[in-house]
């Protein structure tokens, strides 16, 4: 009896009801049932010694206290969780697929651990990015603040001390649809206002640790520009590879289209300053022109190359970013630009400056949140909106001088949002 006990257990196959600890305890509780039966039977035979090998080990409280973390974030539906407990210190990896506002994730994943921690651990939270760590959330082991939640500590972008990777609720594999909505105007002093609006659904997925696919497609739903394109065209087809060297470095690869009109491949490195308020970045790229008519497509040769260094000052208690960018802008157009913007949450107002060779140009950018705070649970398939809507406007509309195709998040892109405000 006991031996189908422990082993039913060993499956345990009420553990939504009782969650990751509470099978834990169950085993445990069977286990220590078990002893004592056989222990008052001792002396009735072999077989009552073969029975007791079975019997499952005491958890530590270090790995009760991990699981119970772990259970609490799982069943908010994070992703890539993990935990591991050295002392007093608690660190916690994992991926947020449900809010939109990254920070929001933060807090939430924050709350749900501080409510099984206790005064005297110190939390450190890693949000990860397809198994990639971002940046470290640290919170100092003190007395709960009135609302029952210790404040942030500090942000730190080294990731010493890293959960291995979960086996459980990987990331990969799973298929997100994500519906842009997108925006061409064309503004003048004579003529009216034309524009072009449609929609770029994508197929997004991660393949494994830092590889991510993505394919998208333009449809045309209005169009007073007359640029000749096709009203269905590719958008972004990318294969992007993430990486971080050393701890220091983040590294992402792209090969692929980009947006608008460009295709090839991309390399770009970052390393930050160890509490992310600088940074300096390098961006290389090989790139030819693409363009996608109504009747024919056409690709030019990969041989524009695109040169780009910047340094970023980022004030972090008010969202301030600073940026200066200088080298050959694609398609080989040497310019330098100069970034102001500022940030609230998802919310995002910049100014911009570009000196080209021969012209100058300014505009402004703006990135506004779409509906949906948080999605639904990404199983094997999902389909959501795009977190936010990018747009950028440029005095000058017919000058390339410091522009900059898309290709997605950027790695700085993907942790100023991890620290706004």
């Amino acid at each position: 009896m006991c031996v189908f006990w422990l082993s039913h257990l060993r499956d345990c196959p009420a553990r939504r009801e009782l969650g990751l600890a509470g099978c834990r305890s169950a085993r445990y509780g069977a286990s220590v049932f078990c002893s004592v039966v056989l222990l008052s039977g001792r002396g009735h035979g072999q077989e009552a010694k073969a029975v007791a090998s079975v019997a499952v080990e005491e958890p530590s409280v270090a790995s009760t206290l991990s699981a119970r973390v772990v259970n609490r974030l799982v069943m908010d539906d994070f992703m890539d969780v993990a935990a591991v407990q050295e002392g007093s210190r608690v660190s916690i990896r994992f991926q947020n697929t449900r809010y939109r506002d990254r920070r929001r994730a933060l807090d939430v994943a924050a709350a749900l651990a501080q409510a099984e921690l206790g005064a005297e651990h110190e939390l450190v939270l890693v949000p990860t990015q397809a198994g990639i760590p971002l940046l470290t959330a640290i919170y100092a082991p003190a007395v709960p603040a009135e609302n029952g939640r210790r404040p942030l500590y500090r942000i730190s972008m080294r990731t010493a001390g890293f959960p291995p990777e979960p086996t459980t609720r990987s990331p990969h594999g799973r298929l997100d649809v994500v519906i842009h909505p997108w925006f061409e105007g064309k503004f003048s002093n004579t003529d009216p206002v034309a524009s072009r609006t449609g929609i770029a659904p994508e197929l997004r997925m991660s393949l494994r640790t830092g590889l991510t696919v993505s394919a998208q497609a333009l449809f045309t739903l209005h169009d007073d520009i007359p640029t000749g394109e096709s009203r269905v065209r590719p958008g972004l087809l990318t294969l992007n590879q993430r990486l971080r060297l050393w701890d220091v470095i983040w590294v992402s690869a792209t090969a692929g289209t980009f947006n608008p009109d460009r295709y090839g491949i991309d390399v770009e490195a970052r390393v930050y300053s160890p509490g992310g308020g600088l940074s300096a970045g390098a961006e290389v790229a090989l790139t030819g022109a693409a363009s996608y008519g109504a009747r024919d497509w056409y690709f030019a040769s990969m041989k524009d190359p695109m040169a780009l260094a910047d340094v970023a000052w980022r004030e972090l208690a008010h969202g301030l970013t600073v940026r200066m960018t200088g080298g050959w802008f694609a398609p080989a157009q040497p310019a330098l630009r100069l970034d102001v913007s500022r940030q609230w949450g998802t919310t995002e107002v910049g100014f911009f400056a570009v000196q080209g060779e021969t012209e100058a140009n300014f505009g402004f950018r703006l990135i506004v949140p779409l509906v949906g705070a948080h999605y639904g649970r990404l199983t094997r398939f999902r389909a959501r909106s795009a977190e936010t809507f990018p747009w950028e406007y440029r005095y000058h509309t017919r000058s390339v001088g410091g522009r900059m195709f898309r290709m997605g998040n950027t790695i700085d892109d993907e942790v100023r949002q991890w620290m706004a405000q």
